[in-house]
């Protein structure tokens, strides 16, 4: 049997840097978008969205995010599908890279930027755009 060739340690860095930048991501859409919309009591900090509960678990923060997770398992392998018959020079994936870059970091900046700086039904549509926006693909 022959054994795998190993890759080496510079090129395993460079693919880690890649989803490090996707994991901040993730996770300050996860926890600081919740942070910043319902802040703890003893935040100092006004809440943006109700509080209220559906279903007895289910507050509007999580819906919020459900969705935008619901749009990108929809979005992602219709996009992928896209990518992998792509016939670039510049390659398959970069230019949807380079095309839904900027759309991303707008929607995703805008997230943090309410219309209404106090619990208001205008900051739940708000969130809901931005969130479903930096979903969906440019």
């Amino acid at each position: 049997m022959s054994e795998k060739p190993s890759l080496p340690l510079s090129k395993q860095i460079t693919y880690a840097i890649g989803q490090w930048g996707w994991s901040i991501l993730v996770n300050v859409i996860g926890l600081q978008l919740v942070y910043f919309y319902v802040p703890p009591q003893d935040a100092g900090i006004p809440y943006l969205i109700t509080q209220v509960t559906f279903l007895g678990v289910l507050n509007a923060i999580a819906l919020i995010a459900a969705s935008g997770r619901l749009v990108d398992a929809i979005t992602d392998p219709l996009i992928a599908n896209l990518s992998d018959r792509s016939t670039s020079q510049k390659g398959r994936r970069i230019p949807f890279m380079a095309m839904g870059a900027f759309p991303a970091a707008l929607f995703f900046i805008l997230m943090f930027f309410p219309p209404v700086r106090q619990v208001a039904a205008a900051n739940i549509a708000w969130l809901v755009a931005q969130i479903l926006f930096y979903h969906i693909p440019a």
